[in-house]
């Protein structure tokens, strides 16, 4: 259902922003709740990290996850999204497969894993980046929308966040 003809793989590496709105207006709108011009701005801002095998975080997910996905898949870097909701994990899994990992002949699992849970549990939560032995780069926050929460996720992310995940 979501696997479109944008064009060829080199067409696509070439001009991965045109590829990533085209993916992203195939969403519902209860999955799109984010502007285009987010979508690109997530994705320009991990570039300008210019890390290769990045380690991306994201809590909450929708249409910034295939942002990070793109991007994780042209860098060979990989991506952990936390929602509480593990439909929309499931339909995006979906999304993501036909639309962008089919057109670039790549393995969903090897680039991102969906955790249904909170993600700020000590156990499957953003803590265990550190039992991975990873070290992340960067992190969107989009869960809970509340201050409490946001707070929470912050100090997770503290204790797993690159040295230099600031620039």
């Amino acid at each position: 259902m979501y696997d479109f003809y944008f064009g060829e793989k080199e067409l696509i590496k070439q001009n991965p922003e045109d590829f990533l709105i085209f993916c992203k207006r195939l969403l519902p709108r209860w999955i799109n709740g984010i502007p285009d011009s987010e979508c690109i701005s997530i994705f320009r801002t991990l570039r300008s990290i210019g890390k290769t095998r990045p380690i991306i975080l994201e809590t909450g997910c929708g249409a910034s996850t295939l942002a990070m996905f793109l991007y994780a898949v042209l860098n060979e870097g990989k991506i952990y999204s936390w929602d509480t909701n593990g439909s929309k994990g499931s339909f995006l899994r979906t999304v993501i497969s036909e639309a962008i990992c089919r057109p670039l002949e790549v393995d969903l699992y090897k680039f991102w894993t969906f955790i249904g849970f909170d993600s700020t549990n000590k156990h499957v939560g953003i803590p265990v980046i550190q039992e991975l032995g990873h070290k992340a780069d960067f992190c969107y926050f989009d869960s809970w929308h509340t201050l409490e929460h946001l707070l929470r996720e912050l100090k997770c992310f503290e204790t797993v966040a690159n040295d230099d995940f600031i620039n």
